[in-house]
């Protein structure tokens, strides 16, 4: 799904916007060449081989690019689209930590995001003076670990670098040679090998391991010379690597963002705001970390219900403290007191239980002990999320015979027509406008060799993962496009944003531009928070369907 046209596309007009002309001619070139070396990247974009080396350094440092040295052979390229597609979600992500850890978590994660990875270190230096307090510094560490710790910064790995497959061929031949592979027969052998294979990605791979990270040498060498200097203390071993250890920002949090939210809508519609947010913060407690931690879709996460008891509990009080703010803790003339009231454990085991006894069937267990599986889960938020899209551009009944079909499977007219309560007319009209636009298939079943019509069954139905993908894909080009807009729109401003740029005309626009110019100005900036907002409505369509 992401190597559709589309996609590419999307990916190269991002990389233009956010990073120039330059870098564009080099990763479109290897997102649609496909794996190429240096030199090929040279003749195709004709540029000179050093030229091109410098540029896909660079591309390599933002994570644009994966590179792979094969033994005894020289390094390969290829473009890296998924994470030319996470900048998109960069700004999300800064508002997503500010939101759980305030203003200077943000910075935090905007800076690693600007950097492309970096170590604690690095950050520290980066936010805070040089003279400031041991107190602060240290408070800072610990708000880093606590980024660390619910994900939104994650460790890097030497494999992150590379492609998923070439890492694993790495694995695969460090444990045996070519030949021993070759020779590998049996099934109980070739199955043993794949998951000593996929033990040894998952080690080289994974996230929550302190062990075999990257860590910036250079650093512990500036340290270590300052300590025979005497300009520093004595420092341990594991405190270096600790502040050494390279971090990235960590674009898959919006995927669990993105799930919470679409099953937080569809609860509250059927059992209420205490419902939804019970249920939202389970789906959040048992989500997969990040893209290199997922787990097969025959797990489940156990639902803990401690834990979800204080953190409906903290997300109450949080919302009660920000309507205090408001006038009289109103808004609108309403108090919602008694939708934040404190939940025990016997109130979180009711509201569970409702939501089982729902639409809600990935939710399974009895009191105490509840859990969510993995592979029910991601089935049914694609499936809602393909409904909602598909529900926002038909119009009645369309989705009804869409949902009949999801879940009864192939039926023929004359059935749909029973089921749905529809007339003739009506239905083929809306089978034929389905067809059309791809949503639904047509299957011919003869009764008899000579396939005569009036003698003949047609099944109409409805492929999931087909149809995920052609969402998917006009989701791209509507993006796609809302980014030329943007751009086009910041062409037409480039004037008066150049003015707005300038340290004596920065926060004082107002003062210092034309009131004409300035009226323009606030025009510009709510047109582009209105496509970023449309943007972004996108991206989490994109968040499930893809990445769920």
């Amino acid at each position: 799904m992401t190597t559709s046209p589309a996609f590419q596309h999307l990916c190269c007009g991002l990389v233009e916007d956010y990073y120039g002309d330059f870098y564009r001619t080099i990763f479109e070139t290897l997102a649609f060449g496909g794996r190429l070396s240096a030199p090929q990247v040279a003749q195709k974009c004709h540029l000179p081989l050093r030229q091109a080396r410098s540029g896909l350094a660079g591309l390599v440092q933002l994570r644009l690019v994966h590179h792979h040295t094969p033994r005894d052979a020289q390094t390969i390229y290829s473009a890296n689209l998924n994470r030319a597609y996470d900048v998109i979600r960069t700004g999300r992500l800064i508002e997503a930590a500010r939101e759980q850890h305030g203003d200077t978590a943000a910075e935090i994660v905007a800076t690693a995001c600007d950097l492309g990875f970096a170590t604690i270190s690095e950050l520290r230096d980066r936010i805070l003076c040089e003279d400031e307090p041991a107190e602060t510094v240290a408070s800072l560490e610990q708000l880093i670990d606590d980024l660390l710790e619910d994900h939104y910064l994650i460790r890097l790995r030497k494999a992150h670098f590379g492609e998923a497959h070439d890492v694993r061929r790495e694995v695969e031949l460090n444990l045996l040679s070519p030949q021993a592979i070759a020779k590998l027969t049996g099934t109980k052998a070739k199955a043993e090998h794949a998951l000593n294979v996929e033990r040894g990605y998952d080690e080289l791979v994974h996230t929550s391991r302190a062990e075999n990270g990257l860590v910036n040498n250079d650093y512990v060498k500036q340290v270590r010379e300052k300590q025979s200097n005497g300009v520093n203390g004595a420092a341990t071993n594991g405190q270096l690597a600790r502040l050494a250890t390279l971090l990235q920002p960590n674009p898959h949090k919006i995927v669990a963002l993105a799930q919470s939210t679409l099953v937080a809508d569809l609860a509250r519609k059927m059992h209420g705001k205490r419902a939804a947010a019970v249920l939202a913060c389970a789906v959040r407690q048992t989500a997969d970390p990040d893209v290199w931690s997922k787990l097969g879709p025959t797990h489940a996460y156990d639902v803990h219900v401690p834990q979800l008891r204080d953190g409906v509990n903290a997300e109450a009080r949080k919302r009660s403290e920000n309507e205090a703010k408001q006038v009289n803790g109103r808004v609108n003339g309403h108090s919602h007191h008694d939708d934040d009231e404190e939940l025990a454990d016997g109130d979180v085991d009711r509201e569970l239980m409702f939501l089982t006894e729902s639409a809600f069937h990935f939710l399974q267990g009895q009191s105490r002990q509840w859990y969510i599986e993995k592979g029910t889960f991601d089935d049914w938020v694609r499936k809602e999320e393909t409904l909602r899209v598909m529900d926002s551009r038909l119009e009645p009944p369309a989705p009804r015979i869409l949902r009949i079909l999801i879940d009864k499977g192939k039926l023929e007219e004359r059935t749909l027509q029973e089921i749905g309560l529809l007339g003739a007319k009506e239905l083929r009209q809306c089978l034929s406008l389905l067809k059309q636009m791809g949503y639904l298939d047509l299957q011919e079943v003869p009764r008899n060799p000579q396939r005569m019509p009036n003698q003949t069954v047609f099944l109409w139905s409805h492929e999931a993962g087909r149809v995920q993908s052609l969402v998917l894909d006009s989701v791209y080009a509507t993006i796609g496009k809302l980014v030329q807009l943007l751009k086009l729109e910041r062409e037409k401003m480039a004037g008066t944003l150049a003015k707005t740029e300038r340290e004596d005309v920065r926060g004082k626009e107002e003062e210092m531009l034309a009131p004409a110019e300035f009226t323009l100005l606030q025009r510009f900036r709510r047109t582009e928070a209105w496509i970023w907002d449309e943007i972004h409505r996108l991206d989490s369509t994109v968040a499930i369907l893809r990445d769920s």
